[in-house]
């Protein structure tokens, strides 16, 4: 049953991580130190073909020591890699466990920057708890905080848009990984995601198949004229 959980929490199997490892940490606890050990060892000794990159795996003993630790109100210490490509030390306070059902992110409170943070599991290494406690703050959602993260934040450009289908056709679509979306009216949303690009943004937009209107950046309304008139130029005359 451990081994099995372990898979699954890392990612093996689609869209049970969550549970895997909420069921993976209780069995943890009552499992004697001598099985641990051999659960551990199946498991580093285990490859899985899956969907997912290896790039994106999760190691369960990150997670299980993750979870602890927001249960516990425990220190942790790990290395990080952030998305320029530097290594960092971190000391945090971590509170929440959020997956998108791709990736794992914590929400955490970073004691040397004193702000809060989100971080990407698959860039952890080195993850240990410190042994001691820390006071609960008043933390923000955690849903809310890593949406925003990584469909706003992290990009120079965030465009929204009003698309004419309904939330739960367009959520088909965009998954809460990579867009933000909001009713508006019984047909119709808004759609909030960023780039770095807004040309590229436009196309991947227009890919969803329903028609949308551009709200703003005005950037990204200028990139939505400009791949109009691209793709007007290529059709062939009458």
């Amino acid at each position: 049953m451990a081994v099995s959980l372990r898979l699954a929490a890392g990612g093996s199997v689609a869209g049970v991580g969550e549970s895997a490892l909420r069921a993976l940490s209780k069995l943890d606890q009552v499992m004697p130190a001598r099985l641990r050990s051999q659960v551990a060892a199946v498991h580093d000794s285990t490859v899985t073909l899956t969907g997912v990159s290896s790039a994106e795996s999760v190691s369960p003993d990150h997670l299980m020591t993750l979870a602890r630790a927001c249960r516990d109100r425990e220190h942790v210490g790990l290395g990080y890699t952030d998305r320029a490509g530097n290594d960092t030390r971190r000391r945090l306070e971590p509170y929440r466990l959020v997956t998108t059902g791709r990736r794992w992110y914590l929400l955490a409170y970073d004691r040397d920057r004193q702000d809060w943070r989100s971080l990407r599991l698959d860039r952890m290494v080195d993850v240990c708890a410190a042994g001691t406690t820390f006071v609960a703050r008043s933390a923000p959602d955690a849903a809310d905080y890593i949406r925003r993260a990584i469909t706003v934040s992290p990009y120079r450009y965030v465009a929204r848009m009003r698309f004419y289908a309904t939330k739960s056709q367009v959520a088909q679509v965009f998954s809460a990984a990579v867009a933000q979306i909001e009713p508006d009216g019984p047909h119709r949303c808004i759609v909030t995601t960023g780039a770095d690009d807004p040309q590229r943004l436009v196309l991947y937009l227009a890919m969803a198949g329903y028609r949308f209107e551009v709200l703003g950046p005005p950037e990204v309304i200028d990139a939505t004229r400009a791949v109009a008139e691209r793709l007007g130029a290529a059709m062939p005359p009458d």
